[in-house]
């Protein structure tokens, strides 16, 4: 059962960054699925936060560079919200390595950000692209 469904709603018109948002969705959908079956605790699940979490900064870097390339005029602040994420992320990577285990706390704090950016922020950056040339 998936918790986020991905949708044209979510979508800001430009390719590689809804297909990041699609990648998201998914790494957020198997979080949920290993915290709400037990199975958090183990090697694959915390290897699944991982790969989210760094996702989640690479994904970051990728959408400041293309917001750098275009001149958008809002990038200081995206790059402020990201390093909000970017501290968010490390605090639960610390957790993580003291292995205080997986909760909904690290997914519903993800889930919130991803769903939330999209739909406020990204979408104002899609547009400017779009208007830019970027698809």
């Amino acid at each position: 059962m998936a918790f986020l469904n991905w949708s044209e709603s979510f979508s800001i018109g430009v390719a590689a960054l809804d297909a990041d948002h699609r990648r998201f969705f998914d790494l957020l959908n198997r979080l949920y699925a290993g915290i709400l079956d037990g199975s958090a605790s183990n090697a694959a699940a915390a290897a699944v936060a991982e790969e989210a979490l760094a996702f989640a900064i690479e994904h970051c870097a990728r959408e400041e560079a293309m917001l750098a390339e275009a001149g958008y005029p809002g990038l200081a602040e995206m790059r402020r919200q990201h390093g909000v994420l970017r501290d968010t992320i490390e605090n639960f990577r610390s957790k993580l390595s003291a292995r205080m285990g997986m909760s909904t706390e690290l997914a519903n704090v993800l889930m919130e950000w991803v769903l939330q950016h999209i739909l406020k922020e990204d979408k104002k950056c899609g547009a400017f692209l779009n208007a830019a040339g970027v698809r």
